[in-house]
């Protein structure tokens, strides 16, 4: 049982577990756990005893499918994890509040935790905690219940507070939503965005204070959100906090998929839908979809700069859309495709750009912070004519992939490298 629950119980609808079809298994569990506080055999009459941060584990990994949370609450698992953080055992208390904050994303459980006067005490309690994971948890309880005096303000609260002030709009980044157990391939993702001329938000070097106002601020002032999809991020109740506030605030999310093969289900699924996502759980995976999903992350800082939200997350001009998205639909891998955008380059900038000799675009290149690009560039002869039939046969035909497979295969450019000559060339040509 324990053992199930150990190793099964964070999977949706896992056809061991049942607790969906019977109530027998969570029945089980919880009358052990309840006999393990009290400290009594389980079963009765027997010589087995249980640790409850053991138990516990296992009631954490079934808090944490959205298939067992409501058995478990009904079945009176709330009023147990209150039993167990008053007993003030660390581990226990860690498990305790893990349980709590998975539970907490669901109605139910929200009322019969908000009307335990003992608990709600508690729980406020340990959100002051100086042990940084139980006042992260605590607070996310609380976030949930929208206990938000506690937890964080609100963002309908700050945003009112920032007109009336007078205040300037914050600048408008593109958000990393991601589980530290995904965070190699995200990291080398952030560095090739910022290379590409975006603002990127990472809470790897940004977060500061309360992790919940952070990362509030965050989804707050993004103009989009990547979720960095997998198992581990589903499992993550910071994460889904992060998720559904994105989707709460109609923020635009876009799925990468940093596990391979992996399909969102439960929570994450029901969030993400249909949406489309774009596989970089490889690095070779991720440079290949760079390309593809720059055109949606343009998309989003143009607007955001539009609407008035705030300044766009991009430091320099976009470029025109792909001839295909290149991502693969959430319920079907098949590839979906996009509008083609073509931008045709003027008499007049084809007369100036097309006069540089091969040592101008070199200075042109080092003015505009790109001196990787020089020598290869000279040794393959590009003039101002070359650079001005580059932009035609790709960005000009809404074909940005076959400028990046000439700037990365032919020339042997970085990927950031790449995507930054990108958006200078547009700029030199439009």
């Amino acid at each position: 049982m324990v053992a199930l629950a150990n190793l099964l119980g964070d999977q949706e609808n896992h056809p061991s577990l049942s607790i969906g079809d019977s109530t027998f298994l969570v029945n089980q569990i919880v009358r052990c756990f309840q006999a393990t506080l009290a400290g009594r055999s389980y079963p009765t009459g027997s010589n087995t005893y249980f640790k409850a941060w053991r138990l516990g584990i296992g009631i954490a990994n079934l808090c944490k499918s959205d298939a067992n949370k409501l058995a478990l609450v009904e079945a009176g698992l709330i009023r147990l994890l209150g039993e167990g953080l008053a007993q003030e055992e660390h581990e226990l208390t860690l498990r305790m509040l893990e349980s709590l904050w998975h539970l907490s994303f669901i109605e139910p459980a929200q009322l019969q935790i908000k009307e335990d006067e003992d608990l709600m005490a508690l729980i406020r309690e340990l959100s002051a905690s100086e042990d940084s994971v139980i006042r992260k948890s605590a607070r996310g309880i609380l976030w949930n219940l929208g206990d938000r005096t506690k937890a964080s303000e609100s963002a309908m609260q700050k945003e009112s507070a920032r007109g009336a002030q007078g205040e300037s709009k914050a600048t408008k980044h593109i958000m990393l939503s991601y589980c530290w157990a995904n965070q190699p391939i995200v990291v080398q993702l952030a560095n090739d965005l910022k290379a590409a001329g975006f603002s990127v938000w990472l809470d790897i070097d940004q977060m500061a204070g309360s992790t919940l106002e952070a990362m509030a601020d965050a989804v707050e002032n993004s103009c989009v959100v990547l979720c960095a999809i997998s198992d581990a991020y589903k499992n993550s109740a910071a994460c889904r906090v992060e998720g559904e506030y994105a989707y709460t605030l109609k923020k635009p999310v876009i799925p990468i998929l940093v596990e391979a093969d992996y399909r969102a289900s439960g929570w994450l699924g029901a969030l993400l839908g249909t949406k489309l996502w774009y596989d970089v759980s490889t690095p070779d995976l991720l440079t290949a979809s760079l390309p593809k999903l720059m055109p949606e992350l343009e998309k989003a800082a143009a607007e955001a700069k539009t609407d008035g939200s705030g300044t766009s997350a991009m430091t320099t001009p976009t470029i025109a859309p792909p001839a295909s998205v290149g991502a693969v639909a959430s319920v079907a891998p098949d590839v979906k495709q996009t509008s083609t955008s073509m931008t045709a380059t003027s008499a007049t900038t084809v007369d100036k750009v097309g006069s540089m000799t091969i040592d101008e675009v070199g200075e042109w290149l080092r003015d505009n912070d790109l001196s990787d690009c020089v020598a290869p560039l000279a040794d393959a002869k590009f003039d101002g004519f070359a650079l001005v039939g580059l932009y035609e046969t790709s960005l000009g035909m809404g074909k940005p992939e076959l400028l990046y497979s000439v700037l990365k295969q032919d020339l042997g450019l970085a990927a950031g490298v790449a995507f930054k000559f990108a958006f200078k060339l547009r700029r030199l040509c439009c």
